[in-house]
């Protein structure tokens, strides 16, 4: 994941004023309240079944919430750590989500 990216997300999800304690429960409602397809940028089709839950992607990670949306007012100061991504993943499925359901 691009810096970039990653602050423009954590930006965007922010803004949404979603707290820490709904946090997890805002990321599953939308993903698997979502009616359309989910895809991959190479075009494979991702089902939700198939993703890690929720609960399990973050737990005992309420701080990292904190985190993640400080990302929108500062630099990352070091990569994406690999544990981490299936977490983004989430995050970006559920706000992509959320947009698509916003804009109809």
């Amino acid at each position: 994941m691009r810096r970039a990216y990653l602050r423009r997300l954590a930006r965007d999800v922010r803004d949404l004023g979603i707290n820490r304690r709904h946090f997890y429960d805002w990321v599953a409602d939308e993903i698997y309240g979502f009616q359309g397809l989910y895809m991959t940028f190479d075009g494979k089709m991702i089902d939700p079944e198939d993703l890690p839950e929720t609960e399990a992607a973050f737990i005992e990670e309420e701080r990292w919430v904190d985190g993640f949306y400080e990302l929108a007012d500062r630099e990352p100061k070091q990569a994406v750590q690999k544990k981490v991504i299936p977490r983004l993943r989430l995050i970006a499925m559920a706000y992509d989500a959320y947009r698509s359901r916003q804009s109809k």
